[in-house]
């Protein structure tokens, strides 16, 4: 068919729709679960400030919810 820019110009189009489906789906849809030991790891690199920060939030949380005194 002449005109029609061979197969790139038909497959482009399919790659740009792959990867904004893909980051749709990993960004609204998909459900993100983690680890203990992930949180902890993500904890670990947190600075002293922030660690202690995240402690007092999760401690509070936590009383919120009537899991701990």
């Amino acid at each position: 068919m002449p005109g029609h820019g061979g197969v790139f110009d038909r497959v482009d189009c399919q790659l740009i729709m792959g990867l904004a489906t893909h980051t749709y789906y990993a960004t609204f849809i998909q459900e993100h679960t983690y680890s203990v030991g992930k949180l902890v790891q993500l904890a670990a690199s947190l600075n002293a400030a922030d660690q202690v920060s995240l402690y007092r939030e999760l401690g509070r949380a936590l009383k919120e919810q009537r899991l701990i005194r």
